[in-house]
């Protein structure tokens, strides 16, 4: 049988129209591809951001009065802190406490102290800052950039001699402390204006007014 030109030019036509750029350009999809959609790709969920603190009479972050000097329950109310046993001396007392660090580092984040009973929580010592919303000053501001006054303050004594305690008069519960690395005292007295405007927030501290 003789196959004209003409047919084979009409076959070739018709061999086009089935391939997948002819597809494609007609807005069709061929057999092997019905039915798939495209599934957009997405990150991962990040990590929620941790809850900022406020501290008053009755709590600061997650901790409160009622909260026991107990490194299981106090781990399942700060689970981003890996936790260890310390002790701290105040008068010639020494106190169990528990200091708080970030996963992989040595530096205490937070540390507990236990009451003279060694029932309820009787201070939380912050170190890191950026821990609480909402301060007047934070870890590392100035005594002359947080707005606080010689008439807030007080000197610290024992363990803490040659610092300066101070509190905002809407938050005596929450202390402000200063240290300047070029004052080591004496007891009993603020430094001098100069040196306490340079001295920087080293620590803040929550005491627990209900602790025996």
């Amino acid at each position: 049988m003789k196959i004209s030109v003409r047919h084979l030019l009409i076959l070739a036509v018709v061999l086009a129209g089935c391939s997948p750029q002819a597809e494609q350009a007609s807005g069709t999809q061929s057999d092997d591809n019905a039915g798939v959609q495209d599934v957009a790709v997405t990150d991962e969920a990040e990590t929620p951001a941790e809850e900022l603190w406020t501290a008053d009479v009755a709590h600061v972050g997650p901790l409160g009065t009622d909260t026991h000097f107990d490194a299981d329950e106090i781990a399942a109310l700060l689970p981003e802190y890996e936790i260890r046993s310390g002790t701290r001396s105040r008068e010639g007392e020494e106190f169990a406490t528990l200091i708080l660090t970030r996963p992989g580092a040595q530096n205490p984040a937070v540390e507990i102290v236990s009451g003279s009973d060694g029932g309820v929580i009787e201070e939380v010592v912050v170190y890191e800052a950026g821990r609480f919303a909402d301060l007047r000053a934070d870890i590392g501001d100035t005594f002359v950039s947080s707005g606080l006054t010689r008439a807030d303050c007080w000197p610290g004594v024992e363990d803490r001699s040659g610092m300066v305690v101070c509190y905002a008069q809407n938050n005596p519960y929450l202390g402000y402390w200063f240290e300047n690395a070029d004052y080591t005292g004496p007891d009993g007295e603020l430094p001098p204006a100069d040196v306490l405007d340079a001295a920087t927030i080293a620590l803040l501290r929550w005491w627990n007014g209900e602790a025996g």
